[in-house]
């Protein structure tokens, strides 16, 4: 999705950087790319970028937990420990309206409670807008050219229902719709 959003971008003339996780697919042509393997190295690459931005757009999460310890050698049965420690990652998304007054967007991939959950973390993450995906939906997201969704603009009162439509198309009703929230939410500064 965020390969779809950079392109929507380019589309419309925006200067885009994209920092992005290993993938199996090429960038946009046209974009600054950032190439990132670990957590910290996208919450710093962000958090680099960020102030200089006017919009941000986080379309998808890094895990939310890793492991507390990394192996360098293969871990045999025997003797293995039964479990493996987990630790938070750094929430990136959480905290960058501190450093930028750039319209924030944010994704929430939710398999319950998703409108409920998705408004909360628009309101904790102080964000502008956020988009609602489900995971149990296999029509769309992750392995899908496709996506679906309800997007929430903090501005506005109502949901936006996002049908079933290629990740460009998305892309693109989605930045349409934010450009709408940008333009109120310029009016009401003045």
């Amino acid at each position: 999705m965020g390969y779809a959003f950079a392109q929507a971008a380019l589309d419309r003339g925006a200067s885009v950087t994209l920092i992005t996780g290993p993938v199996h697919i090429e960038p946009p042509d046209g974009c600054d790319t950032v190439s990132v393997e670990t957590v910290d190295e996208m919450n710093q690459a962000v958090r680099k970028a960020a102030p200089d931005q006017d919009l941000i757009i986080m379309a998808a999460a890094v895990a939310d937990l890793r492991t507390v310890e990394v192996k360098a050698s293969k871990i045999k049965k025997e003797g293995a420990p039964f479990g493996i420690k987990l630790e938070k990652t750094p929430d990136i998304l959480k905290g960058l309206r501190d450093i930028s007054g750039a319209f924030l967007v944010g994704f929430a991939l939710e398999t319950e409670n998703g409108e409920e959950n998705a408004q909360r973390k628009m309101r904790e993450k102080q964000l502008d807008a956020i988009v609602l995906n489900y995971a149990n939906r296999t029509s769309s997201g992750f392995e899908s050219d496709k996506n679906e969704g309800i997007l929430f603009l903090k501005k506005y009162k109502k949901k936006i229902l996002l049908p079933l439509e290629s990740k460009n198309e998305i892309a693109h009703r989605i930045l349409s719709n934010i450009q709408k929230g940008i333009m109120k939410k310029d009016k009401e500064k003045t």
